[in-house]
């Protein structure tokens, strides 16, 4: 089909960087790392999968996935994030995401209209 490999790095630094005096455009630089973590994220995005990104305090997980939903077409996905704490309960999730769905039935939520929503627990 005519495909062919491309190294992150060729990827990385396709990638311009925006230069703004605004702080929350800066906040993800492109690297290899970032560029293959949003590419790979987006691949399950693209087929409804789940997944969970992992890696040590201050690797930039948060700031990845936050890139990654900014950019994500409003009018088909719904997006929320969470950060989950010690002292988050399982009601305090529920009305977070029962406020962004609407009622279906009177035990079945979901997204407004045909969205399909992406929810993003942070520091699970």
């Amino acid at each position: 089909n005519g495909s062919q490999w491309v190294s992150w790095q060729e990827k990385a630094a396709a990638v311009i960087p925006v230069v703004s005096d605004d702080i929350e455009a800066l906040s993800l630089f492109p690297t290899s790392e970032t560029v293959m973590a949003q590419q790979i994220l987006g691949l399950y995005l693209q087929q409804d999968h789940a997944a969970i990104l992992l890696g040590p305090p201050g690797s930039g997980k948060t700031a990845i996935l936050s890139d990654m939903l900014s950019s994500l077409d409003s009018d088909k996905t719904l997006h929320t994030e969470l950060t989950l704490h010690a002292y988050t309960t399982s009601s305090m999730l529920q009305e977070v995401l029962e406020q962004a769905l609407e009622r279906k039935s009177v035990r079945l939520f979901a997204p407004p209209g045909t969205k399909r929503m992406v929810v993003f627990l942070d520091d699970l």
